[in-house]
């Protein structure tokens, strides 16, 4: 029993490892392009803010910072549902995939949030990150719409 136990602990770890390292490789495969800036402003999104502001915030302000990206993320996966039914191509898998480490950063920034300022910090570089590439997605997808 204890072995099992241990077993799943191991393999849900090296998951959750599997699943970060992918993520940073799409991150560092799909830099945030000219579409980002550009979807952020049609859409008053808030991560560049968010993204500039972080350095230099409070501690107290890191929970705000972190209900505008969780705003920006709910807006910004409305939009990508409302292209896939319209039928605009995209990396469906490469989105889930940063939309699961977007969750992942999430769940650590909860853990760390009473402990730790820098991995609270951290944490939330990543979820902008993936936010900012998401909306590089959804720019990506609409400019291929307008090319073809």
């Amino acid at each position: 029993m204890i072995l099992s136990i241990l077993i799943l602990a191991v393999s849900a770890a090296a998951f959750l490892y599997w699943l970060r390292y992918v993520a940073l490789l799409i991150l560092q495969a799909e830099p945030i392009d000219q579409y980002a800036p550009i979807v952020a402003a049609e859409h008053n999104l808030q991560f560049p803010a968010v993204a500039a502001e972080l350095g230099q915030a409070h501690p107290a302000k890191l929970d705000e910072l972190h209900k505008r990206l969780e705003r920006d993320y709910e807006r910004l996966q409305a939009l990508l549902r409302k292209a896939q039914t319209l039928g605009l191509a995209g990396s469906e898998v490469d989105e889930l995939l940063l939309r699961a480490y977007y969750r992942l950063a999430s769940l650590w920034l909860w853990i760390t949030r009473p402990f730790s300022e820098a991995q609270s910090r951290l944490a939330l570089a990543q979820m902008t990150e993936a936010v900012a590439c998401l909306a590089s997605f959804y720019g990506r997808r609409l400019a291929q719409e307008v090319s073809d």
